[in-house]
């Protein structure tokens, strides 16, 4: 507990900024994505609802650079004849990312298109694993069986619609 605690406080310092001219810009997000990873190349991984906090500063010239903090889910399930196997696995990430912006244009309402890229980093929170055989059914906790890693990182990559901010 106090390990989970200790990696909510880092993370959460980790995304704070100051914001010392108006280049700095908050953003709060929210979307669908899905997991992809080297070593599971399985279609049943399912798309999940991630949401966050960024903060962007602006390079000019279409580009800025972006870090925040993002909580999200993955989850796994594979059913077999005899084995059923349900994974759940909850993340805080901070990414580190550069952003390339695209103005649409006036006329559609202010409305940007951006592709970001980097690395980043995830702190595992929480998470059940169940598995269930022939009528007999096995929890525990997805970090605590040593199959995953409760520290994690990697490349990521976002593509998003920005509209007119209200």
């Amino acid at each position: 507990m106090k390990f989970r605690a200790i990696c909510i406080v880092i993370l959460a310092l980790s995304a704070v900024s100051v914001k010392a001219q108006n280049k700095w810009d908050t953003e709060i997000y929210g979307g669908v994505y899905t997991l992809s990873t080297w070593n599971c190349k399985s279609p049943d991984t399912k798309p999940e609802i991630k949401i966050g906090v960024s903060e962007t500063y602006d390079l000019g010239n279409c580009f800025s650079l972006v870090s925040g903090l993002a909580a999200y889910k993955d989850s796994y399930n594979k059913n077999t004849q005899d084995v059923t196997t349900d994974i759940k696995a909850y993340y805080l990430q901070v990414p580190f990312n550069i952003r390339y912006t695209y103005p649409l244009g006036e006329q559609l309402f202010n409305t940007k298109f951006s592709f970001e890229i980097g690395p980043y980093v995830s702190c595992g929170i929480g998470g059940k694993t169940k598995l269930s055989t022939n009528g007999a059914e096995v929890e525990n906790n997805t970090f605590g069986t040593g199959q995953f890693h409760r520290l994690e990182g990697g490349i990521n990559t976002v593509v998003m619609v920005n509209f007119k901010h209200i």
